[in-house]
């Protein structure tokens, strides 16, 4: 071999070598690329499943709160110049803070004709200690209302409890101090369907990975051969595809080179569906609403309240005290300007809560409201 070959071989060889490591580059930063992308679309997962987290929670959420603020209702109660004062907003208040303060106050608004009118109505506001002196039973004696969430900021006066305003709570354990330590019925709500939440989400994830049940491995020289093992892809799809449209013959280039691994994912939407129908009904539970279902899931309902243990429990008695004790003290207090309140457990709200989580139709002639 002459001298001008060899040379113009090594020149060959270098040019050859040369492109081989761009390749080996272009194949690097290829999968970098790729792994980028994998790690975008798994984020995005993440973020999508996030997003389905809380749009599912604050669904249930709604859910829940609409029919707790539903299940007592108050009849007859003083005559509201906006209607500021009514039912709702008084169960609204409790059920978000578990315990508010109801006093009369004395406000202004200006009507369409810009006229201003001067009106008395009661109200229902959080509420926080005028000082730091406690009575005997460490509660404050001396309260000072708030506009809630963040309303109109009015400085109401201070006003002695049970001369000048009624203290209302949900539970027994909250009382007129800052250092309550029970959850008032939203937060309850709140817990309770963020476990609800992440069971329908990990439910949804497992019937997507159902939907995987082969990997195929490459073997490890691909990984630095971009074309063959763009190659072993694209016959990869080829034969899935060919599978789905029940094609008589797969032809493979790379068939002994295909390794299926089976995932071996089980479905369990029915245990996860089961979790959720245990947390609901531990959170109807402690609301007050007993499981509507016996053993055999039939239902069993009355009108008469004495009659009704397994929708009621002892919470929902405790709750209905609180609120009555509430009403004979504004009763008291403010006499015929309070009037003669009466509260009713709203039974139908009860039931459709219920119906909705057990997944079972309304019972036939229920009273819509049961006096307690």
């Amino acid at each position: 071999m002459k001298k001008n070959d060899i040379i113009a071989l090594r020149e060959e060889i270098i040019e050859l070598q040369a492109e081989l490591g761009k390749e080996i580059k272009n194949n690097k930063r290829l999968q970098e690329i790729v792994y980028r992308k994998l790690g975008q679309t798994a984020r995005r997962n993440i973020q999508n499943n996030q997003t389905l987290f809380e749009k599912y929670k604050q669904l249930k959420i709604a859910d829940f709160l609409e029919a707790v603020i539903s299940i007592f209702e108050w009849e007859n109660l003083p005559q509201s110049e906006l209607d500021i004062f009514n039912s709702k907003r008084i169960e609204s208040q409790i059920s978000k803070l578990g315990k508010a303060v109801i006093f009369p106050s004395e406000y202004s608004y200006r009507d369409i004709r810009n006229k201003v009118t001067k009106v008395t109505d009661f109200l229902i506001l959080p509420f926080t200690g005028a000082s730091a002196i406690l009575d005997y039973y460490g509660e404050f004696p001396i309260i000072k209302p708030y506009a809630a969430f963040g309303g109109e900021k009015i400085d109401f006066p201070e006003l002695v409890v049970n001369k000048e305003c009624v203290v209302i709570t949900d539970f027994f354990n909250f009382n007129q101090t800052a250092n309550n330590i029970s959850l008032t019925m939203l937060e309850a709500i709140e817990i309770y369907c963020s476990l609800i939440a992440d069971c329908e989400v990990s439910k949804k994830n497992n019937r997507n990975w159902i939907k995987i049940p082969l990997l195929f491995s490459a073997p490890d020289d691909y990984k630095t051969n971009y074309k063959d093992f763009d190659a072993f892809i694209s016959e990869v799809k080829d034969i899935i595809e060919g599978v789905e449209t029940n094609s008589n013959a797969l032809v493979s280039k790379y068939i002994k080179n295909i390794t299926p691994i089976n995932t071996n994912i089980n479905y369990y939407g029915n245990e996860f569906e089961q979790a959720k129908r245990d947390y609901e009904n531990e959170l109807l539970n402690f609301i007050g609403i007993g499981t509507i279902r016996n053993e055999n899931r039939v239902r069993k309902i009355t009108a008469e309240f004495e009659n009704t243990s397994d929708i009621y429990n002892i919470n929902i008695i405790k709750r209905l005290q609180n609120r009555e004790r509430a009403n004979e003290q504004a009763k008291k207090i403010w006499g015929s300007q309070w009037g003669d309140p009466k509260i009713k457990v709203n039974l139908q709200s009860i039931q459709n809560l219920s119906d909705t989580i057990n997944g079972e139709e309304s019972a036939n002639n229920v009273s819509s409201n049961t006096d307690i």
